[in-house]
């Protein structure tokens, strides 16, 4: 079912979360026309992928505020209590599109390692995402 399908029967959404392994970009453009309003904020996977630099320019195109967000994978208070990250550099990303407010970098989230950069350009993305630690060293 598609997005605009959801909407019919569920109404409106405030935020819609979208983790579809590179097939982001054809989700959303499937429903552009509402999307682009920017009346939903978007909250989207984002890998080093080229389809990642192709979505950004498709929400950078509809005029919507971006932002870039990546976390560490593992979380150094975790329920565990396990101080060792089994992948010291595994980061999780995505892109939080036409938010309600522009976000702020809590100061414990800085501590922790995230990052959080504006995006203007897909260069911009190109960048964040050159400077956030992955997978492998």
């Amino acid at each position: 079912m598609t997005l605009a399908g959801l909407r019919a029967v569920n109404g409106p959404y405030d935020l819609i979360k979208l983790d579809v392994e590179g097939m982001e970009a054809e989700v959303l453009q499937a429903d552009a026309a509402n999307l682009a309003s920017g009346e939903t904020a978007l909250w989207i996977e984002c890998n080093e992928d080229p389809r990642a630099l192709d979505l950004c320019a498709m929400l950078l195109s509809w005029g919507l505020p971006v932002h870039y967000f990546a976390a560490p994978a593992h979380n150094r208070g975790n329920h565990a209590g396990n101080p060792v990250p089994a992948v010291p550099w595994a980061y999780e990303a995505g892109l939080l599109a036409a938010p309600r407010r522009p976000p702020e970098l809590l100061p414990e989230l800085r501590q922790a390692g995230c990052i959080l950069s504006r995006i203007g350009t897909v260069g911009d993305l190109t960048e964040a995402l050159w400077r956030t630690p992955r997978w492998g060293m």
